[in-house]
């Protein structure tokens, strides 16, 4: 070993042993198989790091966060997960049949009602610090929404007319770079949900973008995911991958439309850090159940990806069995979670050779070139 390493090793907050950031301890999982495999990877999210979730309103960014929130508590029995509700809404979204839907244990589901930038960064900073250094093992800390939450000056001020161009900004910046650290030492992941704003910049509207995140740039530098949720409103969005309807024929409305008990959930990774980007997953949101038919986006991840075989235009090879047509296949692996985890272990394998990170491709459709059924 190099003698100048060694002593260089030994000054203060040297890295004296690197951590598997991607080991099956260190990583967070969504219930969509679509979702996770956005990070690449291992096909999860790392620990220690932060999601920026942003979207147009009712797009289900506090819906994601909830769901993320039971799978941590689903993997880790002690998981506590620590929500600062500064939109005020938690008690009306999260009653006791939705948490059981998203798995949450409303025990160690911890809310914060609070838009203060106080009540948010210094409790993470002294007492809720205070209690993880003393074992409580905090999985997730969310800020739902960073839109909501107040600058240190405005908060500060008695009157609206009193405000400071560019306080949220700062206060953002500074509040996120004083948890950085204890994030990254404990193991916590930070979720964060943004509004959108539109978009002014005349070259990126002609390209297409027409929303942006409401956030501050030096946010946007400070986390490593960010991820534009939004709602699948073609005909696609509202069906099934057979194209049955997501509604409830036995109720409708006064002008006798059958309840909807859904919709699909688009979920586009504009911005990794530690992987690939430009990903784009759906997922189906059942307004009861939470996230659903997962076999589907397994079974599209599957044929896309090449792991799901199609040796002629009828039939499809999961493994070594063979099924004829599309609504055999997607039978199979509704009912079989040997299969899914056969096409999720395949992807994985597909992922660690590097052969296929440049694919772009929305959870909806197989490929234009695929033959079809």
């Amino acid at each position: 070993m190099n003698k100048f390493a060694a002593k260089l090793r030994n000054l203060t907050d040297a890295v004296t042993e690197r951590i598997d950031i991607w080991g099956p301890d260190n990583i967070l999982k969504s219930s969509s198989p679509g979702l996770n495999w956005l990070f690449g990877k291992t096909h999860g999210i790392p620990l220690r790091y932060t999601t920026l979730a942003w979207g147009i309103e009712k797009s289900g960014k506090s819906v994601l966060g909830y769901d993320l929130a039971g799978q941590a508590m689903q993997r880790w029995d002690d998981a506590l997960v620590v929500k600062f509700d500064t939109e005020m809404r938690d008690e009306g979204q999260l009653d006791e049949a939705h948490a059981k839907a998203y798995g949450i244990d409303l025990d160690r589901f911890v809310v914060y009602r609070t838009n203060e930038p106080a009540g948010v960064f210094d409790k993470v900073n002294t007492e809720i610090k205070s209690l993880i250094q003393d074992g409580a093992n905090v999985k997730m800390i969310i800020i739902d929404s960073i839109s909501a939450l107040m600058g240190r000056r405005t908060a500060a001020q008695e009157s609206i007319e009193k405000f400071q161009i560019g306080d949220h900004a700062i206060t953002m910046q500074i509040g996120l770079q004083s948890m950085r650290k204890m994030l990254f030492d404990h193991g916590i992941h930070l979720y964060l949900t943004a509004h959108a704003r539109d978009q002014m910049d005349p070259v990126e509207i002609m390209r297409g973008n027409k929303k942006k995140p409401a956030a501050a740039n030096a946010v946007k530098h400070l986390c490593e995911f960010i991820l534009e949720v939004s709602r699948n409103k073609t005909k696609t969005g509202n069906q099934d991958i057979l194209e049955n309807k997501l509604v409830d024929e036995s109720k409708s409305d006064m002008t006798g439309d059958a309840e909807r008990t859904g919709h699909k959930m688009r979920f586009f990774l504009e911005g990794n850090t530690l992987g690939p980007a430009n990903r784009m997953a759906e997922a189906t949101f059942d307004y009861n159940k939470g996230f659903i038919n997962q076999h589907e986006e397994v079974f599209v991840l599957g044929v896309n990806w090449g792991i799901i075989k199609r040796p002629n235009k009828l039939t499809y090879t999961v493994g070594s069995e063979t099924f004829t047509g599309k609504p055999a296949a997607l039978k199979a692996l509704a009912e079989r979670p040997d299969l899914q985890k056969l096409v999720l272990a395949g992807l994985l394998e597909r992922e660690k050779s590097g052969g296929a990170d440049a694919v772009n491709m929305t959870l909806n459709t197989v490929p234009e070139n695929a033959p079809e059924t």
